[in-house]
């Protein structure tokens, strides 16, 4: 097996801070409502894809993108400061 392959497998490799990243970007980018994750078909759609993995609470992705926002909103004022 490739170094390649190899890499290509361990960034494939399922977290909880990724699930959580890829899931509050798809939220954004498609503008889907918090509430989503709370939809049992959405949970048993993750679930039989992870079952391991946790969906977080609406609160908790709400909370993700307020606090993605505040970061990006201090990198744009430190930009803007120059």
């Amino acid at each position: 097996m490739s170094i390649a392959t190899k890499i290509k497998i361990f960034k494939n490799i399922f977290t909880e801070k990724k699930f959580r990243d890829l899931l509050t970007k798809w939220i954004i980018s498609t503008d889907q409502p918090f509430t989503t994750v709370e939809d049992i078909s959405f949970q048993e759609l993750i679930k039989l894809c992870n079952p391991d993995a946790k969906v977080p609470s609406a609160s908790t992705v709400k909370n993700d993108i307020m606090k993605d926002f505040d970061h990006e909103r201090g990198k744009i004022r430190t930009l803007l400061q120059v």
